[in-house]
């Protein structure tokens, strides 16, 4: 048994400070500053060097829905970064192979991947149809297969029909999309499409981490999916509400009026923050870890 007082083998030294530490607070730091100060006008000023001072407020409601979604993308993918790769060390503690393993398929998301990417997003779906207790029947429809899909499609759009299609849908009605967009506004729009790309590859990738590296640990394999689920249930609310918040007034009690990404917004993240909670609570599936009685997690042997 070991003796070791490191429990987190797979983030060691100058990975644990950058992975653990700075990358959250990079990630948290815009959401905070458009949250509370310097405001959503600063943060979209910034997009693009300048000496001038940035404006009061931003008139135009999409470039405002823009740069708030993403901000909360930012605050999600701090929010994975934060409280995943915790729950990992947490759950593993001194276990470096099924550490490296489940943060491997996180990193594979946030960009840090090498050659052998194409070959894993292949094997996730090969072997698509392995069991996943943790995930079973509805859940596993909806988290493994429809959410990932749902985020991927402004990416898709956005290759497909510009930063200017995106950029119309974020507010109804929809209408014939603008010829030309404000650069900064463009900016916002292709980094929330990136942001939402990086969030369909790691809702993709990393629970498959966690089924594979833990067919044996389901107490544990649950654990680490409900830090994942808990996560993005939080921006789930955070999601919801500022998207409500900034929809224009005449729209926000008209949803048979609304476009299909508002829909995806607010109605979506509405069905999917209540199968959340559905999972937590043990509805319509056998839980391992959350509502069961606490035992002590073995130390892995020597």
């Amino acid at each position: 048994m070991t003796t070791s007082g490191d429990t987190f083998p797979a983030l060691s030294g100058f990975y644990r400070l950058l992975f653990l530490y700075l990358e959250p607070l990079s990630t948290l730091t815009p959401f905070l500053m458009v949250w509370v100060s310097p405001g959503s006008s600063w943060f979209h000023h910034q997009l693009i060097p300048s000496n001038e001072p940035h404006p009061l407020n931003i008139e135009d409601s999409r470039t405002l829905m823009a740069i708030w979604q993403l901000a909360n993308c930012y605050f999600l993918l701090g929010m994975i970064s934060s409280l995943v790769f915790r729950a990992i060390r947490d759950a593993l503690p001194n276990n470096g192979v099924a550490q490296e393993r489940i943060l491997g398929s996180a990193f594979l998301a946030l960009g840090i991947a090498d050659h052998h990417f194409r070959s894993t997003v292949r094997t996730a779906i090969i072997f698509s149809m392995t069991p996943y207790p943790a995930l079973p029947g509805y859940y596993k429809f909806m988290f493994l297969y429809l959410e990932p899909i749902s985020e991927v499609g402004p990416f898709v759009m956005c290759m497909k029909e510009g930063a200017s299609w995106f950029y119309n849908e974020l507010v109804p009605p929809t209408g014939p999309p603008p010829l030309t967009l404000d650069p900064r506004a463009e900016i916002a729009i292709w980094q929330l499409a990136i942001g939402f790309l990086l969030l369909f590859i790691l809702t993709s990738l990393a629970y498959r981490g966690v089924r594979d590296a833990l067919q044996d640990r389901l107490d544990l394999q649950e654990k680490l999916t409900g830090a994942i689920l808990f996560s993005l249930g939080i921006a789930d609310v955070t999601h919801f509400t500022l998207t409500y918040i900034f929809l224009p007034e005449e729209w926000k009690y008209q949803p048979w009026l609304w476009n299909t990404t508002t829909h995806g917004n607010l109605s979506f993240v509405i069905l999917l923050h209540v199968s959340r909670i559905c999972w937590f609570l043990g509805v319509g599936r056998k839980r391992y870890y959350f509502g069961q009685p606490a035992r002590a997690i073995p130390a892995k042997k020597a």
